[in-house]
């Protein structure tokens, strides 16, 4: 989110997890040229990060489930 090349660890992790909260605030310019990518990235870290909410996107297991 905020393009850092730090590895990463547990507190830079929480630091871009609550800059993707705030990402159309911090980042205006970057929000306007690229729409529903703070959404993505809030989703993926919600769920990968935070253990909430479903998968951004389909699981292999789940997708062959739902054909």
């Amino acid at each position: 989110m905020t393009q850092t090349r730090e590895s990463a660890y547990a507190e830079l992790i929480e630091a871009e997890y609550q800059a993707a909260e705030r990402f159309e605030e911090l980042y205006p310019r970057r929000a306007q040229r690229r729409p529903g990518w703070g959404d993505g990235v809030r989703a993926t870290l919600r769920w990968a990060w935070r253990g909430q909410g479903p998968p951004p996107v389909a699981l292999p297991d789940q997708a062959a489930g739902e054909q």
